[in-house]
């Protein structure tokens, strides 16, 4: 029983999980398949909307979340898999920047961490924990370096991903907060904003509208 999948960015090959804690690459064209994991239990317990496993726009990391984190998996010099997990959180959700470079995850408390893919040549070395948004929100990237959250308390918040040389480190920094409104589902499109539904307290689903990213919302 197929639990989650995602296609690749050529749309010949599909990474899918299993309800027994494995995960597959097969092909679409034909039989072929390939073991990528043999030992990823999901969490005991998953919404039906959660996002357990996603295949980099840049086709080249797997990243997913196993029952005591999320894993990210990328070809080693052999053609093998490299994994690193992180296991500091139980995660349950996650979104990948457009270009790959970046990946934002849920916890059970619907907080938001982002990791960063580091690369040499177009080969990725390593993943690195980049920032924790402690704050519970729904999120979205808007492209590699700026992600748009909706807190569950209302409102929008973009969030920048920058490099501090003084300090040698990569964090978030706020670009604007916008207080007003409740926004849901929000998701990245290929046009480069985010599309979304605004509603009112216990009005059901909402309106269906656009982000920009300077913060401007319109209807679509």
């Amino acid at each position: 029983r197929v639990l989650d999948f995602d296609l690749a960015p050529d749309g010949l090959w599909a990474v899918y999980r299993t309800e027994d804690g494995q995960v597959w690459i097969g092909s679409l064209q034909d039989a072929r398949r390939a073991q990528l994991d043999a030992d990823a239990l999901p969490p005991a317990a998953l919404a039906p909307t959660d996002r357990t496993l996603v295949w980099s726009p840049d086709g080249i990391t797997i990243s997913y979340i196993v029952a005591g984190g999320v894993r990210v998996a990328f070809p080693g010099a052999d053609g093998a898999p490299i994994y690193t997990d992180f296991t500091d959180r139980l995660y349950t959700n996650l979104t990948i920047a457009p270009n790959g470079g970046r990946l934002a995850v849920q916890d059970v408390n619907d907080t938001w961490t982002v990791f960063t893919v580091t690369k040499t040549n177009g080969s990725p070395q390593s993943v690195t924990r980049t920032a924790v948004v402690d704050r519970p929100a729904e999120a979205a990237w808007l492209d590699d370096n700026s992600l748009i959250l909706a807190p569950a308390m209302g409102g929008l918040l973009r969030l920048n991903v920058i490099n501090t040389i003084s300090e040698g480190e990569t964090r978030l920094m706020v670009a604007w907060e916008k207080p007003d409104g409740h926004f849901t589902k929000l998701t990245h499109t290929l046009d480069g904003t985010i599309r979304a539904f605004y509603h009112e307290l216990n009005e059901g689903q909402g309106t269906p509208i656009a982000i920009l990213g300077s913060g401007e919302v319109s209807a679509v």
